[in-house]
C-alpha cells in the first residue's frame, strides 16, 4: 500500500528543487512544513487582532499585509543599502577629529 504524501510536502519539495536544492536529509523538509506552518499561524494570529482592532467583522488584505510586514520588521534584519552606508560614511569622515591636548602625542584609548 503506498503512502498518500502531503500536497504541502510536494510544495516544498518543488520549492528546494526550483532552488536547485537536490540533496538534503529527509528531516528537512519536515522542518521546512513545521517553520512555513508557525509562521502562517503567527501572521493569521496578527491580522486577526488587527482586524479586531479596527472593528472589522472579518481579516481583510490589508491586514495581512499589515501583518507580514510586521512580522517581517520583527524576524528579519534588513541590510542597508549601499548608497546609505556610503552617504553614512562620507558624513562622519567629513567631520574632522577632536584636536590632541598640549603634550600629548596620538589618541588615547580607554
Amino acid at each position: 500500500m503506498t503512502e498518500k504524501v502531503p500536497r504541502e510536502q510536494l510544495v516544498v519539495e518543488e520549492i528546494l528543487k526550483e532552488q536547485h536544492v537536490t540533496r538534503y536529509q529527509p528531516g528537512v523538509v519536515t522542518y521546512l512544513m513545521d517553520h512555513v506552518y508557525c509562521y502562517l499561524q503567527t501572521v493569521l494570529e496578527d491580522a486577526k487582532i488587527y482586524s479586531e482592532h479596527a472593528n472589522k467583522r472579518h481579516v481583510d488584505l490589508e491586514d495581512l499585509q499589515l501583518a507580514v510586514n510586521l512580522t517581517l520588521d520583527k524576524t528579519h534584519n534588513t541590510v542597508p543599502s549601499r548608497e546609505f552606508l556610503l552617504k553614512l560614511a562620507k558624513e562622519k569622515n567629513g567631520q574632522p577629529l577632536p584636536p590632541l591636548p598640549e603634550g600629548r602625542c596620538g589618541v588615547r584609548l580607554p
